[in-house]
């Protein structure tokens, strides 16, 4: 999609003006999938320009179109999304509830990518709530998933929420060991992002 690619701040209006236009598009043309997906990177942009609420109609929209053509990744996806959004304004037990709805569907499909995902930020989410017991158990487990999948990229990612979910428990030596190996696998991978995380 040329919205998804033009996320560039400069771009943000031309980015919403593009993805509305697939949106319509895909909805003349019956395209179901295409436009829950469209939906979702719509959301996603309206939420970088500032439009939180405007953000989480179109990613419910996307969710209930998933549901229309019984499409469960998506479904679960579009959850994931939702979750995050509730976690961006500090409703973390809203954002808890959808991420775990979200973690049902990808078990029950099969999506061990999803689940690490959704283990993740679940994760993260339980640490910033300040329920370590859960938070450091869904990132155990989301680190486990990854590192079986050889998904180096997003177990550099969880690590580095790991480490922080430790470092909160006063072991800081053990966080330390976690961020400099997700240094290591981000500087390999060339994830800059979580290369700073990680520093």
């Amino acid at each position: 999609y040329l919205g998804a690619v033009r996320r560039l701040p400069r771009t943000l209006d031309q980015a919403l003006h593009d993805l509305e236009r697939a949106t319509d598009l895909y909805t003349q043309l019956g395209e179901h999938t295409g436009k829950a997906h469209a939906l979702l990177e719509l959301g996603s942009v309206r939420i970088l320009a500032g439009d939180m609420s405007g953000g989480m109609r179109d990613y419910e929209q996307s969710h209930e179109t998933y549901q229309y053509v019984g499409e469960g990744n998506g479904q679960a996806t579009a959850l994931s999304y939702i979750g995050g959004a509730y976690r961006i304004t500090g409703d973390y037990p809203q954002a808890i509830s959808y991420l775990q709805h979200a973690l049902g569907l990808f078990r029950e499909i099969g999506e061990r990518n999803g689940e690490g995902i959704s283990r993740t930020e679940l994760g993260d989410t339980y640490r910033l709530l300040g329920d370590m017991p859960n938070a450091i158990s869904n990132l155990e487990e989301a680190l486990a998933l990854f590192r079986q999948a050889g998904a180096r990229g997003n177990a550099a990612w969880t690590l580095n929420r790991y480490a922080t979910a430790i470092a909160a428990t006063g072991d800081h030596d053990q966080a330390l060991l976690l961020h400099t190996e997700a240094l290591h696998i981000a500087r390999e991978v060339n994830l800059p992002d979580e290369q700073a995380r990680a520093l």
